[in-house]
Order: C-alpha cells, then structure tokens, then sequence
C-alpha cells in the first residue's frame, strides 16, 4: 500500500524527521499547489503543509484534489510534549472518544494502521535510540480524516524535537514499513503511555489499532464502540489492561466491544514472535 508522510513546516520535530526521510528515502520533488509541496519516490509520497497538521481536517481529500492522487494510508510526522519532558518516541492512532479539544471530531475515530503502527514501533525497539522511551500512545487529537492514519513523534522538547540522529532513527524506521504478521487487536484499559501493550506487542504477535485509556473508558457507548471496530482495520479482539480501580468499567466496555463483534483475547495464548 502506498504511503503518504506529512511534514508540518511549523512543527520542529516534523521538519527533522521529515528531512532526513526525504534524503534516506530519496524523494524527489514533483509538484506545488494550494500551500503543499508533493515529492515522491516510488508509490510512496511525501507531502509538506504549511499549518498545524492536527486542525488539517479532511487533508487526505485535500490531497486527492490539488494533486490527483488519493493516499492510501498517512503517516504524520510531529512534536510529541509532555509535563515530564521525558525523551520519547511515540506512535498513536488518531480521534477523540469525547471532545474535540485538538483537531478532529467529537466522539470520532480515524481509520488506524495496526500493522504499520506496531511493525514501525518494534523496529524502534529493536534499534533503540539512547535516552528514549520508545511507546505506544493511547488515540487522541486531530485532524479528522477518512484515510488510515497514525502519528510518528518525537518529544518531548526542544532539545529532543531538533535532535538529528533521533529524527533519522524514526526516518528509518518508518521506511521499513514493517507490517508484522498476527493478531489484530484494540487495547482497553492502562494509562496514557500503553507500556503494557508495548510489551504485548514485542513478546507475542499482537498488532494494536486503538487504545481506549482507563480515563477515557466512562466515554465509550455503544456508537464509540462500534467506531473502534469499524475504525481499527482487520481487528478481531480486543486486549485487557486489568486494573481492579476500573474493573466495572472495563467489564462494561468489553461488553459493548463484545456487542461490536469483537472477541476477548487471552494475549498468554497468543502466539510468541521470534
């Protein structure tokens, strides 16, 4: 599947990882319209937009219009911010389970790329980058659009944003395109940093879509939940982050993820990856 990388101008993390995937990824400028820069090199594409990427809604028909091209999945290259300041690389899926403070819908998910999400985080792990956490993040933000989607941030300031052999790490990582065989699933319950789905991911062929965190799970009905199954593409369980703080929560959200046609999965039967 082709693969269109968003480079946001204003954002500094994205203008470093985005240079070093035009040079390691030899593309090669092919067009200029309406604010956006368009380079290719094979079927992949690489487009530059000149505001905030989480308020771009509906980019993917934006792009199909000026350049005549529809993207098959988009990869958002950003700053990633946390209190902590924590050195980290991230990767999540897009959406809000309520409003929409940042970019997107209300109440709204986006398409995820599990297989692409998970394959580009283990090679992260794998290759490492001193002084990072290496992490899933729990779906959140903008921009709402219909096209599979994740974001590929670095974070979590400026040191770390401008930071080029992290952005050149992430470059590679992400031209990889591993997409790992296994289990497609929606992680359910753990904090905003999904550590426990991370190690789920690297010891067994588990490939996540969405997350739902414990603090979003009063937010899920039956029209949210349907939404996490629609919106994580060829999923067919869903993984439990047991907490006994949220145990009624957790048991309610299965049930209606249950009702969306989505199976429990008992991730110490699944399968190891070698």
């Amino acid at each position: 599947m082709d693969t269109f990388y968003i480079l946001c101008r204003p954002d500094p993390a994205s203008s470093n990882i985005g240079a070093s995937l035009i040079e390691e990824g030899q593309f090669r400028p092919e067009a200029r319209a309406d604010g956006m820069e368009l380079f290719r090199s094979g079927a992949d594409c690489l487009v530059t937009i000149d505001t905030i990427h989480i308020h771009r809604e509906g980019l993917d028909s934006q792009i199909g219009e000026v350049f005549g091209i529809s993207p098959g999945r988009l990869v958002f290259m950003s700053t990633h911010r946390s209190r902590s300041n924590t050195p980290a690389i991230t990767f999540h899926p897009i959406g809000n389970y309520g409003e929409a403070l940042l970019g997107g819908r209300p109440g709204t998910l986006v398409p995820s790329c599990p297989e692409l999400m998970t394959g580009t985080m283990l090679a992260m792990n794998r290759t490492g980058h001193a002084g990072y956490q290496i992490t899933y993040e729990a779906t959140h933000h903008g921009p709402h659009i219909e096209t599979p989607a994740l974001f590929a941030e670095i974070g979590s300031g400026e040191e770390q944003w401008r930071d080029a052999d992290a952005g050149r790490e992430v470059a590679r990582a992400l031209l990889l395109k591993e997409e790992p065989e296994g289990i497609n699933a929606v992680g359910v319950g753990g904090g905003h940093y999904c550590s426990r789905f991370v190690e789920i991911a690297r010891k067994r062929k588990v490939n996540f879509g969405h997350f739902i965190p414990n603090h979003n799970l009063h937010l899920l009905d039956e029209k949210v939940a349907q939404e996490l199954a629609e919106k994580s593409p060829r999923t067919s369980h869903f993984v439990v982050h047991e907490d006994r703080k949220h145990t009624e929560s957790i048991e309610r959200v299965g049930q209606l993820l249950e009702a969306a046609g989505l199976k429990k999965l008992d991730h110490s039967l699944s399968p190891f990856r070698k």
